[in-house]
């Protein structure tokens, strides 16, 4: 999540969370399903939590025990955010290639642990990968309205932050990252891995604050608005080498984004959202 510098219905349970509609599952999904290095890295995972799960029972956590699982997790999945980033630090294709397979990576064992405690907002493998014919497949795609609605979450999110924008202006504020991103020109390859960067980014961060950590902090008996709350805090300081302004303006939208989640059915419309919010940054913050 990048933000520019002065120059109702809950989520559905686990098993149906990308979509409850068995027959909407598209051509697309099989022609990648049909790729043997992906069926060889979905039935490892499968394995392993088939035989995982054998020995580690499932279970709710609830209380403390949910808070620090939340801690451990949070560490764990985001420990390079505390890593600074160089006044004069570069962004070649590499460097996006490298953050898409760590986002992916993060999306998997978020995937895992809401597996292993049973989270009823993050989809399980069960859903994502059945054996079972009678389970109802969750799809991995996003279908029209999806995509449609996602766009209405990212060009909402955007307009509050040309908002903050002007705001912070009179402050003078000024965004370190993006500041240290315009010095970078905006090749093909830049483009295509900004694309790719921001849905990871949108997926990972998703799932995690709006989907695992929410509901981490519902664990602990909170009302769900001071869960969403709680949430956004956290995302907010997650954005702390945007310094004080961008951890402001990352609260806010953290909290906005909870609030499209509690009115959408889909993972992929709030991931998407904040996909779509994300790009429209990077491609204005580049030089062209």
């Amino acid at each position: 999540m990048l933000f520019p510098s002065s120059s109702s219905q809950k989520l559905l349970p686990a098993r149906h969370l990308f979509t409850s509609d068995m027959s909407a599952y598209s051509s697309p999904e099989e022609r990648i399903l049909s790729v043997p290095v992906i069926q060889i890295l979905v039935a490892l995972c499968y394995r392993f939590v088939s035989t995982t799960g054998k020995v580690m029972e499932k279970r709710k956590l609830r209380g403390l025990s949910s808070l620090l699982l939340l801690a451990v997790t949070y560490l764990v999945i985001w420990i390079d955010l505390f890593v600074p980033i160089g006044a004069n630090a570069s962004f070649p294709g590499p460097w996006f290639g490298i953050s898409i397979a760590k986002n992916l990576i993060r999306i998997v064992l978020l995937l895992l642990v809401g597996h292993f405690f049973s989270f009823e907002t993050i989809p399980s493998f069960d859903s994502l990968f059945p054996k079972d014919p009678a389970i109802v497949r969750s799809r991995l795609f996003p279908d029209a309205m999806e995509m449609l609605y996602g766009l209405v979450i990212g060009g909402s999110a955007f307009g509050i932050v040309v908002a903050c924008s002007y705001i912070m202006s009179l402050l003078h504020y000024t965004n370190p990252v993006l500041q240290t991103m315009s010095h970078n020109a905006l090749t093909p390859a830049v483009f295509l891995g900004s694309i790719g960067l921001s849905l990871s980014v949108g997926y990972s961060e998703e799932l995690f604050f709006r989907c695992f950590a929410e509901e981490s902090f519902g664990n602990l008996s909170f009302p769900p608005y001071l869960a969403m709350a709680c949430s956004a805090i956290l995302f907010g300081l997650s954005h702390g080498a945007q310094q004080l302004g961008g951890m402001v303006v990352a609260t806010l939208l953290g909290f906005v984004f909870s609030l499209f989640k509690r009115n959408s059915k889909s993972l992929h419309a709030i991931a998407l959202g904040h996909a779509f919010y994300d790009l429209c940054i990077l491609l204005l913050t580049f030089n062209l």
